[in-house]
């Protein structure tokens, strides 16, 4: 439901190679006729308040370290907006996207208040999935085929795990005629397969490196 809220803080951890350099944070609060008509604005019509951004580092990109920020609120609000800036330039993030894994807000409700709008959804897109689609394949089906297959190719695992979605993706578009959609997926799973095949060949020298104890190379392989 609607209402207001003490926010204390709001924690943050990012994907470890789809990484944001930053995220501003801005709040809102109910509007200035909510205590006569016991109402809260509207999302469109709040006035939002700058607090201001944290930046988050490249780290070593691909690795599976995750950055955990914690955000200072300590204000009254009823809504929380975040402007997420553009990616860290990444061999593994061919598509340039920004992930969030977990949000967490932690404060105490102060009191319900009725909005007269309609839920929506600010960003992404409404898709109908199959409920046997959103269910992970096992370990079963999945790592040996994945393994085995991406080392035959010479495409490191992790973008050959993109691969694979992507190619269900452009099936899926195949399947209900949207070419368009299916054609671009094509030129996307062209790029996939250099990207990967370019991974695998470094992943390789830096094995080598290291197995010979050039860890000079070796950290600049990694890098």
């Amino acid at each position: 439901g609607f209402g207001e809220g003490g926010l204390s803080y709001i924690r943050v951890l990012c994907h470890e190679s789809k990484i944001p350099s930053r995220i501003e944070v801005l709040v809102a609060g109910v509007g200035e006729g909510s205590s006569k008509s016991n109402t809260i604005d509207s999302y469109a019509a709040c006035s939002f308040q700058r607090l201001g951004y944290v930046h988050f580092s490249p780290g070593n990109v691909g690795t599976t370290a995750r950055e955990l920020k914690t955000i200072n609120i300590h204000r009254r609000c009823a809504y929380v907006k975040f402007l997420i800036s553009g990616p860290h330039s990444s061999t593994y993030n061919v598509f340039n996207q920004v992930g969030i894994v977990a949000l967490t807000a932690h404060g105490k409700p102060l009191r319900s208040l009725h909005c007269d709008t309609k839920n929506f959804c600010a960003v992404g897109e409404t898709v109908e999935v199959s409920l046997n689609e959103m269910h992970p394949p096992s370990v079963g089906d999945r790592m040996p085929t994945t393994f085995k297959d991406a080392n035959d190719r010479e495409i490191d695992t992790m973008t050959f795990q993109r691969i694979s979605e992507v190619s269900r993706m452009k099936e899926r578009a195949v399947a209900t005629e949207d070419y368009d959609l299916a054609c671009a997926l094509k030129a996307c799973l062209i790029s996939l397969e250099e990207v990967g095949r370019e991974i695998y060949r470094l992943e390789k020298q830096k094995l080598k490196a290291v197995h010979e104890e050039d860890y000079a190379l070796a950290k600049k392989l990694k890098s």
